[in-house]
Parts: structure tokens; sequence; C-alpha cells
């Protein structure tokens, strides 16, 4: 079996990835490992980025290098940059989650997200989140 039909059968296999549950002022920068779309309930399907986190904050914590954890697009000001500027597969993308806010024209609460996307990110960045991806899937298939 070739390294392309390896990791296609890999991504078969993946499950979902905790969701990043921020706070005011968190940061995640991390690989795109893959997207998807989630069903939401009273809002209506939304779409969820998982990546390999190389930096970032979760509840003002530190988060482990290249853990595995979900983004999830539900709220209107992330799920419009993603519009704007979809993230695809070995992206990097960073998000900052700055709490709720106040539109002054219209008076309205929201919560606020800063989003930024590198299309062309370091190869040797990738090759990690692929190889922490690799490692983490044989450590799960191995028998006690």
């Amino acid at each position: 079996m070739s390294d392309y039909e390896e990791e296609l059968e890999r991504r078969l296999d993946e499950t979902f990835a905790p969701p990043w549950r921020p706070t005011e002022g968190d940061l995640i920068m991390g690989v795109v490992e893959r997207t998807d779309t989630a069903p939401g309930k009273d809002w209506g399907p939304y779409p969820v980025v998982t990546v390999r986190a190389f930096r970032g904050t979760q509840e003002g914590k530190p988060l482990a290098r290249m853990e595995r954890l979900a983004i999830h697009g539900m709220h209107t000001a992330l799920r419009g940059s993603w519009d704007r500027d979809y993230p695809e597969r070995d992206d990097v993308i960073s998000v900052r989650y700055s709490g709720l806010k106040t539109n002054p024209r219209t008076g309205r609460t929201f919560e606020s997200y800063d989003y930024t996307r590198d299309p062309h990110p370091p190869a040797e960045l990738v090759e990690e989140a692929h190889n922490a991806a690799r490692t983490e899937e044989r450590a799960t298939s191995e028998p006690f």
C-alpha cells in the first residue's frame, strides 16, 4: 500500500477531536487536519475545522504541542471569516477569541474572533503535524 493510500485509510478511521473551548483572550495556532460540517441545532449547519495546535491556550492554560482540537465555527464572526477565506488541509490558521462584544451601531452583542490563514506554511511544521497524527494513530491501534 502506498503512503497516499495509507493516509486516505487513516482519514477514514479518524474520530472527531475534542472541541477548543476558549475563554476571552485565548488563541490557537495550528495546522489544519480536516474540515467538516456539524449539523447544528437551532442555527443550522456550521463549519468545524480540526487542527494540530502548535501554540495556543484554552481556558487560559497552554495547549500541548500538536494537540488535536476542533474549532467550531458556530458564531457569526468566525463563520463569516471562514466564508471569506476558508481553511484547507495543511494550511496554518490562527484564531483568537476576543469575548462578547457590543456592536456600537446596533447595540447587539456578538462573540468576537480574529482569524488569519497561511496557505503556504513551512513544510517542516506540516510534516510535524502529519507525524503527530501517525504517532497518535499507532498508539491507539496497538493492543494494551
